[in-house]
Order: structure tokens, then C-alpha cells, then sequence
């Protein structure tokens, strides 16, 4: 992983240049040494632990991207308000570039929406249930309904016999352009919901990034996953559609079935025609 190799350099860099003249040897050692126990168990997922180790690393550096780190395990512990207090404390010591400060500004944004969902669902009164009515009206009778005499129609006149086509005596069940584009139509369907599976990961991994740069590359790809995604799902349904008409059409003994599709660079076009 880049975030390891990054965030360390940035400490061993405070601690052991920006700091030399403040901090004794042995309290940049202890604190690189409660740093890099508390990235193991980042990594891990061991939060709790990760959240003591980064703590005592800042009581001994005072270094504000451990500020950074502490709101991270805090959020990913599920404790949304101290990962909250946390992310605030980092923009307000300044540390970090803009792009930086932007992202953990909506951290700080999703969390704040997130607290107040809870704290209202937390005070809101109870629901209760309706109750029925004490009396339900008797059911009425039914009117008896006189039977309607059957009249029986004249047989239509028999219809000349039309001509037929070598496709129209062919079973439905054995029309290969049908079965064609229902089959290519769900495969590309398929594909594009493995992207939006790879999207969704990649979301997950975003999310648990301990970096920002990181974290913006893989919310980048996430989206153009996503974005391809929609793309296949759209053609490949359209394309499905395509091929269920042209067997339902078959199965009806269609006399003239049309299908026609064009792609333009900003959508699709399908057309369907028939008489049957």
C-alpha cells in the first residue's frame, strides 16, 4: 500500500528534522515507535488499539496528522463523534494542502448529517398503532342477477389462405436472431453489474484509506467504474429487449417484424416494428 511509506515519511520527517531541537532522541523514538504499532493495527483492523497507539504518538509529537489518523479509527470504530472532533481538530491546526482540507471537509460533513439522523431518531416519539373500528358493518346481500340469454353468432366466413414464408413455418423456439440478441443483451447486463460490484469495492477501499491522496484516486476510479457500468446496463437491456420481441413475435407468427438500432455518441436508439 502507498499510505504506509507517505504518512511515515511525514512523521520521521516532523519528528526527526522539524523537531530535532524540541524532542529528545529517546522521545522520537517512543514516539515513531507508538506510530508505527498503531499503523500495524490499522491495518489490522484493529481500531481500539490503533486509536491508543496514534494518541500516545501525538501526546509525545504533538504532529497534527495523527489528528488525521485518530478521526479515521474513530470513524471506522464507529464512533462518529469523536471521529468528528477529531477531523475538526486537524483543519484547525492547518496541516495538509487544500485538496486535503476539502476532502476531510466532507468527512466532516457526512458525519455531521450522519449524528443528527441518529440524535432524531433517538427523540422521536413512538409511533402507535390505529385501532379498528368497535363495529364492522353486516354484509349486505347480493341481488340475484338474471342470467343473459346466449345468442349465437353466425360463423365468420373462412379467409383465403395467404402465403407463407419459409421464417413463418419455423418454430418460435428456433429463431436464431432472437435468441442472439436476448442471450448478448443479458451478458452485457452481467458485465456491467461486475462493474458496479467493482465499484462498490472500490468505494469500500476508499473509504477505509488512512491517506487523501489515496483516497481520491480510488473514489476517481470508483466512479468510472460506475459510470461504465450504466453504459453496458443500458445497452445490454435494450438489447435483451430487442431479442424478446423478436421471439414474442415469433411465437405470434408475426407476417413483417422490423428491428433497427443506432448508437450516437451521447445515447442510443432502438426501433421495433411489426404487424401481426
Amino acid at each position: 500500500m502507498r499510505f504506509p511509506s507517505i504518512v511515515m515519511a511525514v512523521v520521521v520527517f516532523a519528528l526527526g528534522a522539524a523537531r530535532a531541537g524540541d524532542l529528545p532522541k529517546e522521545s522520537r523514538v517512543k514516539a515513531k515507535q507508538h506510530f508505527e504499532d498503531g499503523q500495524k493495527a490499522y491495518q489490522l483492523g484493529e481500531f481500539p488499539r490503533a486509536i491508543r497507539e496514534f494518541r500516545a504518538a501525538f501526546d509525545i509529537s504533538g504532529e497534527p496528522i495523527l489528528l488525521y489518523n485518530l478521526g479515521q479509527a474513530y470513524r471506522l470504530a464507529k464512533d462518529y463523534e469523536r471521529g468528528l472532533f477529531f477531523f475538526k481538530q486537524f483543519l484547525a491546526a492547518g496541516a495538509g494542502s487544500r485538496s486535503e482540507h476539502d476532502v476531510v471537509q466532507q468527512k466532516v460533513s457526512e458525519l455531521e448529517t450522519l449524528l443528527a439522523a441518529q440524535n432524531k431518531t433517538q427523540h422521536s416519539p413512538p409511533t402507535g398503532t390505529v385501532k379498528p373500528p368497535d363495529t364492522v358493518p353486516p354484509a349486505q346481500p347480493e341481488t340475484p342477477v338474471a342470467p343473459t340469454p346466449q345468442v349465437s353468432k353466425p360463423s365468420p366466413a373462412p379467409e383465403a389462405p395467404s402465403r407463407t414464408t419459409a421464417n413463418a413455418s419455423r418454430p418460435w423456439y428456433r429463431n436464431p436472431a432472437g435468441w442472439t440478441l436476448l442471450a448478448g443483451g443479458v451478458a452485457i447486463v452481467v458485465i456491467g453489474g461486475a462493474l458496479f460490484g467493482a465499484a462498490n469495492g472500490v468505494d469500500d477501499s476508499a473509504r477505509a484509506a488512512s491517506t487523501l491522496p489515496e483516497q481520491n484516486n480510488l473514489l476517481d476510479s470508483a466512479a468510472s467504474y460506475r459510470g461504465a457500468g450504466w453504459a453496458l446496463a443500458g445497452v445490454g437491456a435494450a438489447v435483451a429487449v430487442a431479442g424478446a420481441v423478436v421471439l414474442g413475435v415469433s411465437a405470434g407468427r408475426s407476417k413483417k417484424v422490423n428491428v433497427g438500432a443506432r448508437f450516437l455518441p451521447g445515447g442510443g436508439m432502438l426501433a421495433l416494428g411489426g404487424a401481426w
